[in-house]
Formats: structure tokens, C-alpha cells, sequence
């Protein structure tokens, strides 16, 4: 005789699908949330193309977190939640790709440019005039730069002034900043004579602070982006958005180049 398979009981069946209903849920909140890590210079428009893109997919919930660019990096190598991953220059994103942290090759995301800034209400040459600003720099008793192992804009800063012959002359009167609009508020509250930080930064500043000089570059500010590895597949179309034309218009607007500066 042959024996028939066990009847389900009710209260299994809807205990299991309960089971299965929330598990898919929970894959789905998984799935629909992604970090972008940006660097602070980035802050508001990093913030203004979240929520550009939450408008056209409702679907995703896009949550940002700035911060210097190293220090994204090492929260990324310590297993933070990032999923697409900026930073100001070329150098943290070729240490993350050899740490294996991403999962494809950088793309360009924009361009910036470096500038000496002093208080608003402080005398300071205009014109763009180089040597003035230097003779004017020598004279200030704090100078405020991103820490250079973590903060590209001070690794910037270092360059430039090196490449000018300036940077052993200001070591005792150098103050760190852990990130770049650290360096901006130093200098919009007079605590700073002078600092370095990008145009853009400035920019957000702009009645607190004056732009002395755009500074020279052998490199220029360099802004790359990159899905990192942990990330779910959703977070590939906010790549792709963060590369095209909504997005770059947006960058560009707020002062970000989209094409190599000469």
C-alpha cells in the first residue's frame, strides 16, 4: 500500500511564508540602501546628487558621509558600509584598488583647482599676483594646511609649495587640519592667517574668506569615483549617474570642473 505524504498544517504554512516574506524583505531594504562616501569638499553636492537620485529611483535610498579621503579609506578597509566610494585625488583610489577594496576601475568623477584664502576682512594682495602672495604668506604667524598622509588637500598643498621653495619656511608656523573645510573654518574665524583649501570650498565661504591666489599644480585635483567591493548591483546606476550629464551639470554649477584643466 502506498503511504501518502504528511499534510501540512495551517499554521506551518503560514509560519513558513512569514519566514520567507521577511527574508525577502529584508534582502529588498538590503538592496535599496547604499552609502556614498564623499570627500568634505564634495559635502554639498554629493548631497544635492543623492537626493537627485532618489527622486528618479524612489526604489534606493541614497545615505551620504564625507570626510577626508584617507580617512573614508581606512573606514572602508576597517568594513564600513560604503558602496561608492569618492575621493579628491588618484592616489587613495590606487591604495584601494591594491588593498582589493574595489570592484572596477576608478572613473573621473571632476577637476578642482588649489587657492591661498585669507580672512574676509583681512589685507591681503588680490590679482592673482603670485609673488605677492608668497611675500604676503611669509608674514603670516599660522598657516593652515590638510594633514598631507590623509587629506589630499594637503598633499596638494605640499606639492605646490615645494614646487615654489616655500614649504620648508613655513614648518613651525603650519597648522593641521583633518580635513579641508576644517582648514576653511580656521580661516573664515581669523584662528588662521592663511590657508589652502580647492576653489570650490572657498566658494562656499565666500563672505567669510578672500581668495588670494590659485596656486600651481604639476597634478591637478583630481575627484575619482568607484563601486567599492561590499556593495550590492544597485549601486552601479548611481555610478553611472554620478558620470553623467544631470550630474555633471550639477558639478559644474557648483564651481567643479568637468574637463582637465591645462
Amino acid at each position: 500500500m502506498a503511504c501518502s505524504a504528511p499534510e501540512t498544517a495551517p499554521g506551518q504554512t503560514e509560519s513558513a511564508e512569514a519566514t520567507a516574506e521577511t527574508v525577502q524583505t529584508e534582502r529588498a531594504t538590503s538592496a535599496a540602501r547604499l552609502t556614498l562616501a564623499a570627500p568634505s569638499s564634495l559635502k554639498e553636492v554629493a548631497n544635492d546628487l543623492a537626493e537627485q537620485y532618489t527622486k528618479q529611483h524612489p526604489e534606493v535610498a541614497v545615505q551620504v558621509t564625507t570626510g577626508a579621503s584617507g580617512t573614508l579609506l581606512q573606514q572602508l578597509r576597517q568594513g564600513a558600509p560604503i558602496d561608492v566610494l569618492l575621493s579628491a585625488d588618484t592616489k587613495t583610489m590606487t591604495q584601494a584598488q591594491e588593498a582589493d577594496l574595489l570592484a572596477g576601475s576608478p572613473q573621473t568623477l571632476a577637476y578642482n583647482s588649489l587657492v591661498l584664502i585669507a580672512p574676509a576682512a583681512a589685507t591681503a594682495p588680490g590679482g592673482d599676483d603670485l609673488p605677492a602672495a608668497l611675500e604676503w604668506l611669509a608674514k603670516q604667524p599660522r598657516v593652515a594646511v590638510g594633514q598631507p598622509d590623509s587629506v589630499p588637500a594637503g598633499r596638494y598643498a605640499q606639492a605646490s609649495l615645494t614646487d615654489l621653495g616655500v614649504w620648508p619656511s613655513l614648518q613651525e608656523r603650519l597648522v593641521y587640519g583633518q580635513n579641508v573645510r576644517q582648514v576653511l573654518d580656521w580661516v573664515a574665524r581669523g584662528e588662521a592667517g592663511a590657508g589652502m583649501v580647492y576653489a570650490t570650498d572657498a566658494a562656499v565661504m565666500a563672505d567669510d574668506v578672500q581668495t588670494v591666489v590659485t596656486l600651481p599644480l604639476q597634478t591637478p585635483v583630481e575627484y575619482q569615483a568607484a563601486v567599492t567591493g561590499r556593495a550590492p548591483a544597485a549601486a552601479e546606476p548611481l555610478l553611472e549617474f554620478l558620470n553623467g550629464p544631470q550630474a555633471q551639470a550639477t558639478l559644474e554649477a557648483a564651481g567643479f570642473l568637468t574637463e582637465r584643466p591645462e
